[in-house]
């Protein structure tokens, strides 16, 4: 054997190994589980809800008590306050979905919900475009604008670009409190100085 030009087989050729299968969970478990659990603590979601600019469902009790503790898990950075999350205007059906406040359709996690920044209002999609709703919730009649409507269906990119988005702008508001703050305590030390000299 050998001096044939063939190759040597390796361990790898020789002997066979069972990987794991992984478990595929299917898209649609995860979206309606999305509609039915707390984001944050996987708990069934009970009234008071909150949401976030992702579009993520919290229960106001956990919220609180990361707050409080100051124990949020990193992927949860952009919360800091309850000024970052809205408090949810919605039923919970006998099943324990999240229903539109104008049809009763239930969130399955699949069908398109939103949530109004202004009110937070829970409406579908379809009673969005069936009642034509443009600029005033028609559930309380508060006013809103496009960029108020909150998908509740987001993409985990969509959600990523937008957590970015909400992590550099409260970075930028930072800075500038900062620079206020700084250049306010250099007036107040100039007035000194002029007031000694």
């Amino acid at each position: 054997m050998g001096n044939d030009g063939g190759s040597i087989p390796g361990r790898q050729d020789l002997v066979k190994v069972h990987k794991k299968k992984k478990k595929n969970v299917s898209d649609s478990f995860i979206k309606s589980s999305k509609s039915q659990y707390c984001s944050l603590s996987k708990d069934p979601l009970k009234k008071p809800i909150v949401g976030d600019k992702l579009g993520q469902l919290y229960n106001k009790k956990n919220i609180l008590e990361c707050l409080l503790n100051k124990n949020f898990p990193k992927i949860f950075n952009h919360i800091t306050s309850l000024k970052d999350v809205k408090d949810l205007n919605c039923n919970i059906s006998k099943s324990g979905k999240i229903e539109c406040r104008i049809s009763l359709e239930e969130f399955s996690g699949i069908n398109k919900f939103y949530f109004l920044w202004s009110c937070g209002c829970v409406i579908s999609k379809n009673s969005i475009d069936e009642l034509n709703m443009k600029d005033k919730c028609i559930v309380c009649g508060t006013p809103f604008k496009n960029s108020d409507l909150i998908s509740m269906n987001y993409t985990n990119e969509e959600k990523e670009k937008i957590r970015l988005e909400i992590l550099k702008e409260k970075n930028e508001r930072k800075k500038r409190k900062n620079k206020g703050n700084n250049e306010n305590k250099d007036n107040s030390n100039l007035g000194k100085k002029r007031i000694r000299i």
